[in-house]
This record gives structure tokens, C-alpha cells and sequence, in this order.
């Protein structure tokens, strides 16, 4: 279900207190209210600060001990057929935006944009190479559709893509792990060839930076000292050239 509307927020409120109202003029405290309807006093707390909760039994209960003549129970219906309206055109709303968006992959896939994604997708089995293959072609199709060199949106997924692989390092294979960070480093050396704003520039170094040094930890977990040691090197002198401290600082911690 989605967000409620004010208007059924609003209708909550004031069934609330039309409940609280009528539990006033009878005298009676929530607990004792709660006691004759054989619900805690916590729920009908929130039922009178118009907060979701009761059933229609309980909401009769209600009517019925306060001697509201209906006027409880039908308001109480009245907010269940706003709330179903709402939800229901809620539902309309997502189903015409899921059309639209199918209909966008489907021109997509007609002008031949999706083709290689799907024929990767319909393999019973995919390489390592393959997956970050197909990360690449996702990130490369972003940056064309934005018609921008080297866009905000692109530099944002190689960022994404960065800390995904820096969380699952733990627990990655080596040499798998290793196959999508090259990739990556590749694709970002592709992208420095391109026109770019300073702030874009920056964040491209950057990210380029954190890749390397990953690569260099990398490296080491599998005993391969020299391309550690390049790959340490090309991260610290990316870091100076981003100003970024906390890059540099790990390349001395790994190098120590």
C-alpha cells in the first residue's frame, strides 16, 4: 500500500475523535471503555489519535457500548470505502506507469539498445567476465541515453559499483573479484579520455583511486607482491591528484 493521502489522514483524526467524543459523554475512561469491549486500552488509544487499527467487530463493539446509534460504526465503514478507493487508484496509477515502462523496453529493445543484455540474460550460465560485462553495459547505457560525456549518473553508478564490490570483499573469490575490478579500472580509464567538468573529473579520479587500492589489497590476498605494489602506486598518485587524504592514508596502511 502506498502513502495515504491527507484526506484519508484527515478522515482517521476525525473518526478518532468522533470515537472519543462519545466515550466523554458516557462517562467513561479508556480503560473502562476497553474493559466492556474486550480490547486493550492501548489500541483504543491509537484508535482515537486516527491511528490505523480495529476491526469492524470491535469498531460495533464500540457503537453499540456508547450508544452511538450507528454513527460510530458508519463512519468507521466510510473510512474503510475512502481507504479502498484510494487504494485502488493507487493501483490504476502503477499499473499505467508499469505500461509505460514496458512499452519504453520494448521500443528500447526494437532500436536493438537491449539486445545484449538479453541474450546474456537468456545464458543458463554466466562467467564472471559476462556479469561484469553486463554491469558495463548497464553503466554505458546510462551514460548515452544522458547524452553527456561523462554525466553525474554515470560517475554515481561507478561509485555504487565501487562500494558493492568493497562490501563483498570479504567473502568474494579472489580471482573473481580481481576480473570485475579491472573492468571497472578499465572502463574509468575509458571515461578520463572524455570532456569533464572539474567536480566530474575529481570524482572520477577518486573513484579510480578506490578501485586500485581495492585491486592492490586484491593482489596481495593472492601473493602477487609487484602488481600490488603498481596498483598501490597508481592508487596513492590518484589520491594526491584528488586531494583525497583518506585514500592516501590506506595506501600507506596497506603498503605497511
Amino acid at each position: 500500500m502506498g502513502h495515504e493521502s491527507e484526506t484519508i489522514t484527515r478522515t482517521r483524526r476525525e473518526v478518532g475523535e468522533r470515537l472519543a467524543t462519545f466515550r466523554t459523554a458516557a462517562g467513561l475512561t479508556q480503560a473502562e471503555l476497553a474493559a466492556r469491549v474486550s480490547c486493550d486500552r492501548t489500541t483504543l488509544t491509537h484508535l482515537e489519535n486516527g491511528r490505523p487499527g480495529g476491526t469492524v467487530e470491535l469498531w460495533g463493539a464500540l457503537d453499540t457500548a456508547l450508544a452511538a446509534d450507528g454513527m460510530l460504526i458508519t463512519s468507521y465503514m466510510g473510512l474503510q470505502a475512502l481507504i479502498k478507493a484510494e487504494q485502488h487508484q493507487q493501483q490504476q496509477t502503477r499499473a499505467v506507469e508499469a505500461q509505460a515502462r514496458v512499452a519504453g523496453l520494448r521500443q528500447a529493445r526494437s532500436s536493438g539498445l537491449t539486445d545484449e543484455l538479453t541474450m546474456a540474460a537468456s545464458r543458463a550460465e554466466l562467467t564472471v567476465d559476462e556479469l561484469a560485462d553486463d554491469e558495463l553495459a548497464a553503466v554505458e547505457l546510462a551514460r548515452r541515453i544522458t547524452a553527456s560525456d561523462v554525466s553525474d549518473e554515470t560517475l554515481t553508478r561507478l561509485e555504487t559499483a565501487f562500494d558493492d564490490l568493497a562490501t563483498s570483499y570479504p567473502k568474494a573469490d579472489p580471482p573473481a573479484l580481481l576480473g570485475r575490478l579491472r573492468l571497472y579500472l578499465s572502463y574509468a580509464a575509458k571515461l578520463a579520455d572524455h570532456k569533464a567538468t572539474l567536480s566530474q573529473k575529481r570524482r572520477l579520479v577518486t573513484v579510480a583511486g578506490w578501485l586500485s587500492l581495492l585491486a592492490a589489497t586484491v593482489h596481495i590476498d593472492l601473493k602477487q607482491r609487484h602488481a600490488a605494489t603498481a596498483r598501490l602506486k597508481t592508487a596513492a598518485e590518484l589520491a594526491r591528484e584528488a586531494e583525497h587524504d583518506e585514500i592516501r592514508a590506506w595506501c600507506y596502511e596497506t603498503e605497511a
